[in-house]
């Protein structure tokens, strides 16, 4: 249909400006044919220009529609990714329910728990000590912890990653969630090879933070630009 617009437009204009030409005056359409050549192209990049804006406007509008849908389900699955370190680990942090109630609309609560979850993660990770887990001298419990996020990993990488790209998200988001799903992937394969996976853990729960704060500065760029 994308094509048949921007070719059948100035076809139908050489055929019906032929015509006139032909019944006003057949000896002059030889040498009006250039004039319609030009105008021609011209109708057809007019034509192009315009398509391709109509075609942008409507696959925005739609984008608009399942946007918050999208980020909801994204903050949903990586926040319970980073909450269940909370727990699986027993890592203590001030305010570890902001990972689990109210983190959307992304919020400075949810932001914060983020930062003391990540600061917490990398002081065990910098001292080369895995955290006490809920089943204490556990050697598996990195391939635990996985199998507890594998769904969440799954449904980013199939579902909303794929959603976002195809609904013309900004990005910066696209960047920070192909980094989130890279992460995934590591930690998959580290878990397989039977690998130590701690740090892979770290950089997963890294890397879900960027992304919340990269939707958190996002919504705040569009408020703002809806309320000058």
């Amino acid at each position: 249909m994308y094509w048949l617009s921007i070719i059948g437009i100035p076809v139908v204009v050489i055929i019906v400006a032929l015509y006139f030409e032909y019944k006003i005056d057949p000896k002059t359409i030889p040498k009006s044919l250039l004039d319609i050549i030009i105008g021609t192209a011209i109708a057809f990049v007019v034509t192009f220009l315009v398509v391709n804006k109509v075609i942008d406007n409507t696959e925005q509008k739609k984008w608009i529609k399942v946007r918050n849908i999208t980020y909801s389900q994204l903050i949903d699955r990586i926040c319970d990714i980073s909450a269940s370190c909370t727990m699986f680990y027993r890592i203590s942090i001030r305010d570890k329910w902001a990972l689990i109630k109210d983190r959307f609309p992304p919020n400075d609560k949810t932001l914060s728990a983020f930062n003391d979850l990540i600061q917490d993660l990398n002081k065990h990770n910098i001292n080369g000590k895995i955290p006490v887990t809920y089943n204490e001298g556990d050697d598996e419990a990195d391939t635990k912890f996985y199998e507890e996020v594998k769904f969440d990993l799954d449904h980013i990488q199939i579902v909303l990653i794929p959603r976002v790209i195809q609904g013309h998200g900004e990005q910066e988001l696209i960047d920070a969630l192909v980094a989130f799903e890279s992460a995934g992937n590591k930690l998959r394969h580290d878990v397989f090879d039977r690998h130590t996976c701690f740090p892979q853990v770290v950089s997963l729960i890294e890397k879900a933070h960027i992304v919340y704060e990269t939707i958190y500065n996002e919504r705040h760029a569009l408020y703002r630009s809806e309320h000058k």
